[in-house]
C-alpha cells in the first residue's frame, strides 16, 4: 500500500490537513493509553481509500478543481486512522456512496496490516449515522470524529448531539470555498441555494456554539 503521505492528495493545503490530522491522532491516542475509556475513530465522509482521482480537462475549471483537490485528500483519512499507534480500538467509515465506500472496505481487508482492525462500515447519509452513533452508552467509551463535508452536508443537529455527548472530540472541516461559491457576484442567489444557506446559519448562537464547545473546528 502506499504510504498516506502520498503527494497524490492535491496541492500544499491538503497536505497540510492530513499530516495534522495524523499527529493528532496519535497524540490523542498516546494521550488516552493507559485510560479506561475504549477508544474509537468515525470517519464521516470516509471516501474510496487511496484510489486516484481522475478527472476530465473540464473538470479542472472552477468548483470542479477544487472538488478534485479535496477528495483525494478526504479518501486518505481513514487509512490515516486505521495505522496510528497506539490503535485505536474501534472504526467506523460512512460513506454514502456505496461504491465508494465498497472499495475502501476491500482495500483494508486486502492489506495485512490493517485487516485485522475492528471496523465497521456504514453506508448512507452522515447526518443519520453519526446522530445514531451518538445514542450509544459512551460512558466508557471516547472517540474522535473527523467531519470534512464537500459541501453542506452537515446539520446542526447533528454537531449538538455530537457536542451532547461530552465524549467524542470533533474535527469539522467548515466548507468555507462551498459558501462562497453559492454567493455570486450579481447577488442573485438561487432559491435552492438560499435556502440551504438559510439552514445553515439559522441558529443565531452557532458562532456562541464553536467557540463554547471542547470541540475542533478547522476552516477548509
Amino acid at each position: 500500500m502506499k504510504s498516506a503521505d502520498s503527494s497524490n492528495f492535491g496541492g500544499k493545503w491538503s497536505g497540510e490537513k492530513l499530516s495534522a490530522l495524523k499527529h493528532y491522532l496519535g497524540a490523542y491516542t498516546k494521550a488516552l493509553k493507559k485510560t479506561k475509556f475504549k477508544l474509537a475513530y468515525i470517519d464521516a465522509f470516509a471516501g474510496a481509500g487511496l484510489r486516484p482521482i481522475e478527472s476530465t480537462e473540464d473538470e479542472r475549471w472552477f468548483d470542479d478543481q477544487f472538488r478534485n483537490e479535496d477528495e483525494s485528500y478526504r479518501h486518505g483519512s481513514p487509512l490515516i486512522a486505521l495505522e496510528i499507534d497506539p490503535p485505536f480500538d474501534a472504526f467506523f467509515f460512512i460513506e454514502n456512496d456505496l461504491s465508494s465506500i465498497t472499495a475502501l472496505q476491500q482495500q483494508i481487508e486486502n492489506d495485512p496490516k490493517l485487516s485485522n482492525r475492528k471496523v465497521s462500515y456504514l453506508q448512507g447519509d452522515a447526518n443519520e449515522h453519526l446522530q445514531d452513533l451518538t445514542e450509544k452508552n459512551w460512558q466508557k467509551h471516547r472517540a474522535v470524529a473527523f467531519l470534512d463535508p464537500f459541501a453542506l452536508q452537515v446539520s446542526w443537529t447533528t454537531l449538538e448531539k455530537i457536542a451532547a455527548t461530552q465524549a467524542i472530540d470533533m474535527w469539522l472541516l467548515f466548507p468555507a470555498m462551498a459558501v462562497n461559491r453559492m454567493l455570486p457576484k450579481s447577488g442573485e442567489i438561487p432559491q435552492k441555494w438560499a435556502d440551504r444557506l438559510s439552514h445553515l446559519w439559522r441558529r443565531r448562537l452557532a458562532r456562541r456554539f464553536l467557540f463554547q464547545t471542547r470541540h475542533k473546528f478547522v476552516w477548509g
